[in-house]
């Protein structure tokens, strides 16, 4: 988040939704109540960090950012990082902050 402050954008995040497996389908469909929310605080976009871990894996496989315009329910970014694994956790951090720092231009188009 802090990237996104740095932007100059004041940010905010919906709890954590575990399932007990990968949606199959349009994400759209499983964040619908989390978005209506943000629309209601004035946001005008929705993030999503979805995280697919293997069965008992400490770490995720594959973790999926994707971006929407809340207004149009247009998507405008979808990136995926699979089978990545890091040397420590401030490594981790690090990439994972670099990522969003790239979508901070994005919330000005």
């Amino acid at each position: 988040m802090d990237a996104f402050f740095d932007g100059g954008h004041i940010v905010c995040n919906a709890p954590i939704m575990r399932v007990k497996s990968k949606p199959s389908g349009d994400i759209q469909k499983l964040i619908e109540e989390d978005v209506k929310d943000a629309v209601e605080g004035g946001a005008e976009f929705f993030i999503v960090a979805q995280l697919d871990y293997e069965a008992g894996g400490a770490a995720p496989g594959e973790i999926s950012l994707i971006m929407f315009r809340i207004k149009t329910n247009a998507k405008i970014y979808e990136n995926k990082i699979t089978g990545k694994s890091y040397k420590s956790n401030k490594e981790e951090f690090d990439e994972l902050k670099k990522i969003a720092r790239g979508l901070v231009p994005l919330l000005s188009k």
